[in-house]
């Protein structure tokens, strides 16, 4: 045993104020629980066993749609909705195969058209429907089922039945003040009028742009030619090319005589 290991009974973790849920459980072991055959967990506070995860007349644990964790079945949520049960046995939320059976009925009776493009309504039984407004379709009773389809056009639609129903009555699901959840179509204006105001603004700005850069290109010329034009002045005399424009003639003949 290592000298340095916590051997005090209070550092193993308790259950029911028992060190390791009981001795039947487990003992305390250098400050951790050691578990005895058919127990597990911190506290060895979970049975290993699984016999209270499987339905009577059955042999999958939690019908395979759960995990199996202290003999108490755990449900699985997947993409295709939420397992229930004691045994995970039911998922509300799933389409299934009555789902399937009865789409097209709902359908033509709810929307007097066919949920496929082409598709009619004229050899397809009329059934019983009810529109309902849920703000949360998950939570259902036990004898009700929901089924989730999109048509060829894109849009949702949900409808629930009751399994206990020998007359089948359908509920239609209501998406708040819309009988279907379709995607909205693209705001054409919109996007014509928002590429045409973001090309003018970048048009502006380049023009904008050309502007500063020119006045700046100029402003630089300018300096440079005034101080060339500074360093190039002469003195008039010292011109080689000045010619005075004052001219003295004298007549040779001036004074004799």
């Amino acid at each position: 045993m290592n000298a340095f290991a916590d051997s005090r009974p209070e550092s193993c973790t308790r259950r029911n104020d028992e060190l390791c849920s009981g001795e039947d459980h487990g003992q305390c072991e250098c400050g951790t629980c050691k578990c005895k055959p058919g127990w597990s967990g911190e506290a060895c506070e979970c049975s290993t066993a699984t016999d209270k995860c499987i339905r009577a007349g059955a042999t999958d644990i939690c019908s395979n749609s759960g995990d199996c964790f202290c003999n108490k079945c755990s449900c699985k949520i997947t993409d295709e909705g939420r397992y229930t049960g004691e045994f995970c046995e039911t998922c509300p939320t799933c389409n299934d195969q009555e789902c399937e059976k009865y789409r097209i009925s709902v359908h033509c009776t709810a929307f007097l058209e066919s949920p496929f493009i082409g598709g009619n309504c004229d050899q397809v039984d009329n059934v019983t429907v009810a529109w309902i407004n849920s703000t949360d379709d998950t939570y259902l009773n036990e004898d009700e089922r929901i089924c989730r389809f999109q048509d060829d056009n894109g849009c949702t639609y949900r409808f629930i039945y009751l399994t206990t129903d020998v007359v089948k009555t359908f509920k239609m699901i209501m998406f708040g003040e819309e009988k279907k959840d379709c995607p909205k179509p693209a705001d054409i204006a919109a996007i014509a009028g928002g590429v045409t105001a973001l090309t003018l603004l970048i048009g502006l700005g380049l023009i904008l742009l050309w502007r500063i850069l020119t006045y700046i290109h100029d402003k630089r010329e300018y300096a440079r030619f005034e101080d060339q034009r500074l360093k190039e002045q002469w003195a008039r005399d010292d011109n080689p090319i000045y010619k005075d424009p004052e001219t003295t003639f004298k007549n040779p003949a001036y004074g004799k005589g």
